[in-house]
């Protein structure tokens, strides 16, 4: 039995949240965050804000030095198992300097 077809049925079905606009065209386009949604999510470990890192299209939490990715057509994945633990402190004091606040 072929599974693939039903693999790509279902990542076609899953549930998501837009960060931008969608794309018209066949090709996925990487979409930027929306500042307003941005307002409003916070972290689901700590319950703080998230701070936006474009260069590597994440969220990440300062508190529980976490980041969430953000995927090609502009969603943001906050469950807690897909997110990264940061444990290089170059990269979180890096993180810390130049991530974007959106408040």
């Amino acid at each position: 039995m072929n599974i693939r077809p039903l693999v790509q049925s279902f990542h076609r079905l899953r549930p998501v949240v837009q960060f931008g606009r969608a794309s018209l065209s066949n090709q996925i386009k990487l979409l930027e965050p929306d500042a307003n949604i941005l307002k409003l999510v916070a972290c689901p470990l700590s319950k703080q804000p998230l701070v936006y890192v474009p260069n590597k299209r994440e969220m990440v939490s300062l508190a529980a030095r976490v980041a969430f990715p953000i995927f090609p057509d502009g969603t943001l994945d906050l469950n807690p198992r897909s997110g990264r633990v940061i444990t290089d402190d170059a990269e979180f004091d890096e993180i810390a300097k130049n991530g974007e606040t959106i408040r």
